[in-house]
């Protein structure tokens, strides 16, 4: 058995030439160089050009030698000896398999022969700025034996190489990398434990790690900070959680974890690196939720968009077409960009993404001038174009999110017809199709906190209930948690109603307006004969100033008449060809609503009360 060269050199450890005896390696030798910037010796210009050494290399202490990493024998630096005391990274360390060892005091680096290597990248797993764990392969050098800067040696201290699948040296990595995350980012000794780790088993089970799994994680975890004397209750715990598939995140505001944003996207690309498997068969039967459980939790309220109205989830918004439903699209988007008005409350302000599928940068920006938009304002961002649902477009949102610029509270799709895959003719079982195709975007919006408002179109059928004129099965309604329906009458020219039914809103029904600015304004509930909004009063207003002339005859008034005393009475609006053309259909309503009559003289109007 091989033992370790006993001299007293800063070096001490095993020899190349027992390493190269022992193994084959694609070593190189160079001469140490310091490098100013890093501090150390490591650095080696045109590295991959060096000749490999053989056996018949003579180690001469002038020279340091490196080992070049490869797909066959991949090196695992532990960078976790920066961030966590000795006897934790240790602790760490020691889920991996003993083999060959190298590096500052013989420890920093284990090295692997992969029985069945792929060709893959080298990958660090790292949190915010501090890496943790590298997984180094093909493209990569490290430091074998040698100086490492003018005070420590980097020395072999195993030459034994131990054999690994691939996929088990990636499973025990990801644990490892996952455990010193947990670590590292704990606050101290502050908070309770159980409230810090009930996102993370949450972000775990949500992605599919098993029970098994969760459990190993977590209890090494209490081990690394020496309360092993939680375990059996957090086993229990996340036996709880398990059973009942109610899963926390790292990004959730139940159990905040005291993570920056960086470290939370940090984190769940690790999990996201690896999807454990159940070794098991799933167990077939109920998975109980035990009614006293249900009563003794703290019961939450939605993260509301818009108060009453929108809550976090999924949201459908149907009409029929040129109703108007992208111009509210767009005012609830620039509402929430700006913590501004909406439905007539005040909103809470964030980022909003605008998938405009339907529309191009001018169009957007002749709207942006028709809402009276200035460079003050926050507007939303927009795409035109994506993949479809089903076939890419899950994916992209999940990482253009992920990243921490994205913190986007309303994501909106304008319209689900651009976004359905082009093999959307399911004759078979359109039912399920449908629910296949928004379930992934449903549980984005859910996992993450967010909404997501996709409009969509309704048929042009009227139907006893409202909510089933939205096109399609009734799959979508089924998937949705908000449905809002942009109800009209075209024939009678009256105001729109909004429909609005969920799972954590009351079902309502309120006329509602398009204003001068192209936002919608709630009148009242729908049927009540005293919702006047604020052009109706203008209009209102102009009238009865013209009409209370000395030479009033009774002839009425044209709209450019009442438009020209609209623009007189209040001289610092200027009115657009977009207000204009509103003003002059409004009126129109107004007469057919009976709240103005024809005058005297041909395109004329007047009020009832003269």
């Amino acid at each position: 058995m091989l033992t370790l060269v006993n001299n007293k050199s800063d070096t001490a450890g095993y020899s190349i030439q027992q390493l190269i005896q022992q193994n084959k390696l694609d070593l190189f030798k160079a001469i140490p160089k310091w490098s100013p910037e890093k501090e150390n010796y490591k650095g080696v210009l045109y590295w991959n050009n060096l000749p490999s050494i053989d056996q018949s290399e003579n180690e001469d202490q002038s020279y340091s030698y490196f080992l070049r990493s490869s797909e066959k024998h991949i090196d695992i630096d532990f960078d976790i000896f920066k961030h966590l005391n000795f006897e934790q990274a240790k602790i760490v360390q020691n889920l991996f398999p003993q083999t060959l060892a190298f590096g500052r005091n013989g420890i920093g680096h284990y090295v692997y022969e992969v029985i069945n290597s792929r060709s893959v990248e080298t990958r660090k797993f790292q949190i915010g700025s501090r890496t943790l764990i590298e997984f180094r392969t093909k493209g990569c050098y490290s430091l074998l034996k040698g100086k490492i800067d003018n005070e420590a040696f980097a020395k072999i201290s195993s030459i034994n190489i131990h054999k690994i699948n691939y996929e088990d040296l990636w499973q025990i990595t990801i644990k490892a990398a996952l455990i010193t995350a947990i670590t590292v980012l704990r606050p101290g000794d502050e908070g309770v434990i159980q409230d810090y780790l009930i996102p993370i088993i949450g972000e775990l089970g949500s992605n599919n790690f098993t029970q098994e799994q969760t459990e190993e994680i977590i209890c090494k975890f209490l081990e690394l900070i020496n309360r092993e004397d939680r375990t059996k209750e957090t086993v229990k715990t996340i036996a709880s959680f398990y059973k009942k598939k109610h899963w926390s995140n790292v990004f959730s505001n139940s159990f905040p974890l005291p993570w920056s944003d960086q470290e939370k996207h940090g984190f769940r690309n690790i999990v996201k690196e690896l999807i454990i498997k159940s070794e098991k068969k799933e167990e077939v039967g109920f998975q109980i939720d035990y009614g006293d459980d249900i009563f003794n939790s703290v019961l939450e309220d939605p993260n509301w968009i818009v108060k009453d109205y929108l809550p976090e989830g999924l949201c459908v918004l149907g009409s029929r077409p040129k109703v108007g439903k992208s111009w509210m699209g767009l005012g609830l988007a620039i509402a929430i960009c700006n913590g501004d008005m909406f439905f007539n409350q005040k909103v809470n302000p964030g980022k909003v993404l605008y998938c405009a599928l339907e529309d191009n940068r001018k169009r957007i920006k002749r709207r942006f001038n028709s809402m009276g938009l200035t460079q003050e304002h926050k507007k939303p961002d927009f795409i035109y174009s994506c993949r479809k649902l089903t076939q890419g477009f899950e994916d992209d949102l999940e990482s253009f999110l992920d990243k921490e610029e994205n913190k986007y509270r309303l994501i909106i799709i304008d319209t689900l017809g651009k976004i359905i895959p082009g093999d959307n003719k399911v004759n078979k079982n359109a039912y399920l199709h449908d629910t296949a195709l928004l379930s992934n975007i449903h549980r984005i919006a859910l996992d993450r906190g967010i909404t997501i408002l996709v409009i969509h179109h309704t048929t042009k059928a009227k139907l006893d209930d409202v909510f089933d004129e939205i096109s399609g099965t009734t799959a979508i309604q089924g998937v949705a948690d908000t449905l809002w329906v942009l109800g009209t009458n075209r024939q009678n020219k009256v105001n729109p109603t909004l429909h609005v039914i969920g799972r954590d809103v009351e079902q309502k029904s309120e006329e509602i307006h398009l204003n001068l600015e192209f936002r919608w304004e709630l009148l009242g509930n729908a049927g009540n004969t005293n919702n006047k909004d604020k052009l109706f009063k203008d209009i209102s207003d102009a009238l009865l100033h013209l009409q209370g002339g000395h030479n009033y005859n009774g002839d009425g008034f044209t709209p450019n008449e009442v438009i020209k005393q609209m623009e007189l009475k209040n001289p610092t609006t200027k009115l657009t060809s977009s207000n204009i053309k509103n003003i002059k259909t409004r009126m129109n309503r107004m007469r057919n609503n009976g709240d103005l009559i024809h005058g005297n003289k041909s395109g004329s109007y007047r009020l009832p009360l003269f």
